[in-house]
Parts: C-alpha cells; structure tokens; sequence
C-alpha cells in the first residue's frame, strides 16, 4: 500500500516503508491504524469494491481508537 498512497518516492520509501513500520511496533493503535489507511485507500482506487474495504478499515479503526485514548 505504501508505495501507491504518497507522490513522492523517498516519502515513500523512507516514511511509510521504514520510519511509520518502526514506530507502529511501539504504539498498538498504530498497528490498527495503518491497515485502516490502507482499507480506505484500497477503497479510493477500487470502486467497484469501496463498500467491503470501507467496512474493513471500521474494523480497523474500532480497534484503533480504545488504544490511541490509552495512549
């Protein structure tokens, strides 16, 4: 997912390829977090399919939101 949802490669490489990957096994709302971004842009580029992956990243964001208030 990460190397379709920036416009910029190094951002791409180095920010969602490395730095957010590193940082999401430290924080569990982040590991929820990313697969919800990603179910939302999967939604954006695949309309045809926008319902299921808009539920998913729900799924995803519900697991997210407890951890990110702990936090």
């Amino acid at each position: 997912m990460y190397l379709s949802i920036s416009c910029s490669p190094e951002t791409e490489k180095k920010a969602f390829g490395v730095f957010v990957s590193q940082i999401a096994a430290e924080f569990p709302f982040l590991m929820h977090g990313i697969p919800a971004c990603s179910a939302l842009h999967l939604a954006y580029l695949g309309p045809s399919q926008r319902p299921k992956y808009v539920a998913e990243a729900l799924r995803y964001q519900d697991r997210a939101i407890p951890a990110l208030r702990w936090a």
